[in-house]
């Protein structure tokens, strides 16, 4: 029986720290260790992936720059908007990189679809979620020893203004999305949990182990 550890924090979690929590779990993993989804929100943060060029910043930005090591390039975080952090043994899941990123896609295309939202997947944009060629979601993995951490990241309600310093993921006058803009009643509360029936169809799991945190901050011990 495979189970997926879920934990959703409700206050915001501070971006490196939890990068750094999320490397020391993937480092310290064994062969049983189970798969784990984080669920959270940052405070305002631009992050930079590895594939990250200057040029893609266009202005003064009005919050902090965070270089980081997923794959993609320059991107916003905020309040509003879900991460989904996803650290799957992938080789005991028996998944390529790219079929990890394919059915990361389908768990947000199965959400949307479900708020009747015309939500796709668009080659000549790149990877991620689009509807009517604005970015509503975006995916940037690292994988280390065939585990992978970072994941997506599902606008909810975010400042969408504050993507107008940069080319979001690499592209020019990439227009952005919220939920809430089809969905006024949308929440982050109710968004997360129809999240985890999607990722429990998608990776296939058996059972999900809800974590409650002793204090709301991430840890290396989630």
């Amino acid at each position: 029986m495979q189970s997926l550890a879920v934990t959703s924090y409700r206050d915001l979690q501070p971006y490196n720290s939890t990068v750094s929590a999320m490397q020391s779990f993937t480092a310290s993993r064994g062969e049983d260790t189970p798969d784990a989804a984080w669920l959270l929100q940052h405070p305002p943060v631009y992050t930079q992936g590895l594939a990250g060029k200057a040029e893609h910043i266009t202005s003064h930005l009005p919050h902090p720059l965070v270089q980081t090591d997923r794959g993609g390039q320059v991107t916003f975080h905020d309040p509003g908007q879900i991460m989904g952090y996803l650290l799957i043994d992938i080789k005991r899941k028996g998944l390529s990189i790219i079929n990890l990123i394919d059915k990361t896609e389908a768990v947000l295309l199965g959400l949307l679809h479900q708020y009747d939202i015309q939500a796709t997947c668009d080659d000549h944009l790149g990877r991620g979620i689009y509807v009517s060629g604005k970015k509503i979601a975006s995916i940037g993995f690292k994988v280390r020893k065939y585990c992978s951490y970072h994941g997506f990241a599902l606008n909810v309600a975010t400042e969408t203004a504050a993507f107008g310093h940069i080319n979001p993921c690499g592209i020019r006058n990439l227009a952005m999305a919220n939920i809430t803009d089809y969905v006024p009643s949308a929440t982050i509360t109710r968004v997360q949990h129809d999240l985890l029936d999607h990722i429990q169809t998608q990776f296939d799991y058996d059972c999900l182990t809800i974590n409650q945190p002793e204090k709301d901050n991430v840890s290396t011990t989630e």
